[in-house]
């Protein structure tokens, strides 16, 4: 039965380009809203291909990234060789609490710790807020984390596309973004998207969640190019 753990694990084809002109999107907003410098040990949940990684090269002090896909962990690492202090973890989706209690036992902290684009493939709300304190544990003193691209409700899907169509042009891969578009409607990605819906979480849920946690939360306006969509920063 698919998935999205397997649709993930089988490096789809159909988000690249997007994801990657997203992603760049994100890393040059985290940079320009200060909220990383060249002191951030960053750590990455669903790093993806690395596509922040890359953006973030020689932004930051460190950076780790771990994701579900084996492929993409290969890729990642392929594209930041030659940054020692940038490296990847593969994760087990059933499990993904034990690599970072292993981090927390290791004693790794980090100064800014990004889920971005992740929990709508999360199963429940009490899956998110599992993930939410583990990472809490990570957190060095005065860190934060980046809750992005958060999906209230999806009344904001055309919106949405409008803003990447136009970002498309803007960046000139309009071209990607019209195949996207075309193949989208047809594709694994859709099925499943109808099958098993994406996770949606109010403000009310975050904020109950951020308390639950003895977390300071605001909101991180435009960060992301989906403007329909809500990204938050957690600090103790």
């Amino acid at each position: 039965m698919l998935s999205w753990s397997n649709y993930w694990k089988e490096d789809p084809k159909l988000f690249m380009t997007v994801m990657e002109k997203s992603t760049e999107y994100v890393a040059k907003k985290l940079e320009s809203s200060q909220l990383i410098d060249t002191n951030t040990r960053l750590f990455d949940f669903g790093c993806g291909p690395g596509y922040l990684a890359t953006a973030l090269k020689g932004k930051i002090k460190e950076y780790h990234g771990v994701d579900i896909s084996q492929r993409y962990i290969t890729t990642a690492k392929e594209k930041c060789k030659g940054y020692p202090t940038f490296d990847f973890s593969e994760i087990p989706f059933d499990n993904t609490h034990a690599i970072l209690s292993n981090f927390e036992k290791e004693g790794k902290r980090f100064d800014t710790i990004v889920i971005l684009s992740v929990i709508q493939y999360f199963p429940t709300n009490e899956a998110v807020l599992q993930l939410l304190e583990k990472c809490k544990e990570l957190m060095a003193e005065g860190g934060k984390i980046i809750l992005a691209d958060v999906i209230e409700h999806e009344n904001g899907i055309w919106k949405d596309a409008f803003n990447v169509l136009f970002h498309s042009i803007k960046k000139r891969y309009l071209l990607s973004f019209l195949k996207f578009i075309i193949v989208a409607k047809q594709s694994k990605y859709n099925q499943l998207r109808k099958k098993h819906r994406l996770l949606q979480l109010t403000k009310e849920e975050v904020t109950r969640m951020a308390n639950e946690l003895s977390l300071q939360l605001t909101i991180l306006p435009s960060i992301t190019i989906q403007s329909s969509r809500i990204s938050y920063c957690l600090v103790s």
